[in-house]
């Protein structure tokens, strides 16, 4: 049977340059497009993105809830320094499939990420 491509999204600056993480997703193949801004093509055709917030959270989960509107197929994981009750009540409300607190732990996020595309 032949593997399914799978292709993620890694928005926001540190994400898209954090070499251990695309060192650990590079080990299920999947195919990896990463850029520091909140770029609306690289989110259509995706399966999966990862979405980095760095401020105003208030403002940045209302692009989430957008997105989500807008592509709602696509599932979301944020990563967020603001790991508040509130912060994580909006997000997973506004469509997120997962919440990560900064800093990150790269090993866990990927295999969180292959749990799930592979529903």
């Amino acid at each position: 049977m032949k593997q399914r491509q799978v292709l993620i999204s890694l928005l926001g600056t540190e994400l898209s340059r954090n070499q251990a993480l695309l060192e650990e997703l590079k080990a299920y193949q999947f195919i990896i497009q990463h850029s520091d801004h909140f770029l609306e093509e690289l989110i259509k055709d995706v399966t999966l993105t990862v979405v980095e917030f760095t401020e105003s959270t208030v403002a940045d989960l209302s692009w989430l809830r957008q997105m989500k509107s807008e592509y709602p197929s696509v599932k979301f994981i944020v990563v967020d320094v603001d790991y508040s009750p509130d912060t994580v009540a909006m997000a997973f409300c506004y469509g997120a499939a997962d919440f990560f607190k900064k800093p990150l732990n790269e090993h866990l996020l990927s295999e969180r990420i292959a749990a799930l595309v592979s529903h």
